[in-house]
């Protein structure tokens, strides 16, 4: 055990020692003395930060299931593992953590971060919602997902795929979606940085409101965001322009905006659009979004200019400092357009929540989970299948 603890913190100052000499199977914690050390001197857990006494405490129950585990019969639960962790170590332990559940550990984690989400165990996340009715529960499973994407356009998603499709695809930045009340995507960091800025200028700040402005990395991974996010009941909105540079044939905006329900008849008005376009589920920033801006802001040109010379060429830069500076002149085009796209996120729906019934965790069409009473059976899964439960905690 001493040496399982001592992989596990090995980059920590805090190392653990194990005093073996009153041990009694029968009454394990009872007996057993672990005490933190450092530089061969024993500390008092008080000593420690409380993260580092979290660490040092899920150490020790990382030896203690390695070396005492019963066929998979342990579950390792763990309220907020976040807590008191700087980034950094966050995402260290998550990884940790994830290694464990391989390595045949079962873990029911609740979290706040999106460090401790991996996709590739979707079918143990759980979202957890509140609203005025009481408290809900979201979880899909391989086929639920997969089937809910094929009604969105996506013939060729199936259950073998899906999980790796959307598990290699995703980054920290898009899964702290999971904790927003509402998500609107854009294409990259331009947009990702300065429509806060726009949108708290007309009175919508969106981190109180809980809204989450998400660069996704292209126009290619707007329709499969916005799928996975709507498959969770998690309103969600979408920016784009038609700058062509990545999509010629012009089949990645039509592929959300077919998602969406869009009919073919209107595609060629908003795929073709060199203005603003804004919509209940979309906004088109015309033909280019830094053009379009220029284009609706009198002092736009002069005030980028300014900032190119103070900050070079970095458009995400640039175009958040520009969005800072803008003169607050209501009666131009540009913060007309923005009084209305504030009104449509602020107008985005959210989805049902209740209306279903499911039983345990059994797979049908849906996947949704409204009330949930684990059993230690229920978490137990087959021998050596990793196994975590993370409840995404909302709010």
């Amino acid at each position: 055990m001493s040496s399982i603890t001592g992989k596990f913190i090995q980059n920590m100052t805090h190392g653990l020692q194990l005093d073996f000499s009153a041990y009694d199977p029968s009454n394990y914690f009872k007996n057993l003395r672990v005490l933190p050390h450092e530089n061969n001197e024993s500390r008092n857990f008080d000593e420690l930060g409380t993260g580092q006494q979290q660490i040092l405490a899920l150490s020790f129950a990382h030896a203690y299931a390695k070396c005492f585990k019963n066929d998979g019969g342990l579950i390792l639960i763990i309220d907020e593992p976040e807590a008191h962790l700087h980034p950094l170590a966050q995402k260290w332990l998550a990884k940790t953590l994830f290694s464990m559940a391989k390595d045949g550990l079962q873990a029911v984690i609740t979290t706040h971060s999106p460090y401790f989400i991996d996709l590739e165990f979707l079918e143990g996340i759980y979202l957890i919602r509140k609203n005025n009715k009481g408290t809900y529960v979201k979880n899909l499973n391989k086929n639920s997902l997969a089937q809910f994407c094929q009604s969105k356009g996506v013939t060729k998603a199936n259950a073998d795929t899906i999980i790796p499709f959307y598990s290699k695809s995703a980054t920290f930045n898009i899964l702290k979606g999971f904790f927003a009340k509402k998500v609107v995507l854009v294409e990259g960091m331009t947009e990702e940085l300065a429509l806060p800025i726009y949108l708290e200028r007309l009175g919508l700040d969106v981190l109180e409101k809980g809204i989450d402005i998400i660069g996704v990395g292209g126009k290619g991974e707007l329709a499969k965001w916005w799928r996975f996010f709507t498959a969770f009941k998690i309103p969600c909105y979408v920016c784009f322009d038609n700058d062509a540079k990545d999509d010629n044939e012009s089949n990645k905006r039509k592929d959300f905006l077919k998602a969406i329900g869009i009919p073919d008849k209107g595609l060629e008005n908003l795929l073709t659009t060199t203005d603003w376009n804004i919509g209940d589920k979309y906004c088109v920033f015309g033909k280019d979004f830094e053009e379009t801006f220029r284009n609706s802001f009198p002092d736009y040109k002069n005030i980028e200019n300014q900032v190119k010379e103070e900050l070079d060429d970095s458009k995400p830069l640039v175009a958040r400092e520009v969005a800072k500076r803008l003169n607050s002149d209501g009666n131009c085009i540009g913060w007309g357009k923005l009084k209305e796209l504030k009104c449509k996120i602020e107008k985005l729906k959210t989805p049902r929540l209740n209306g279903f019934k499911e039983e345990g965790n059994k797979e049908n069409g849906r996947g949704e989970i409204i009330t949930y009473v684990p059993s230690k059976k229920q978490f137990t899964t087959e021998k050596n299948k990793p196994s975590v439960l993370l409840c995404a905690l909302c709010g």
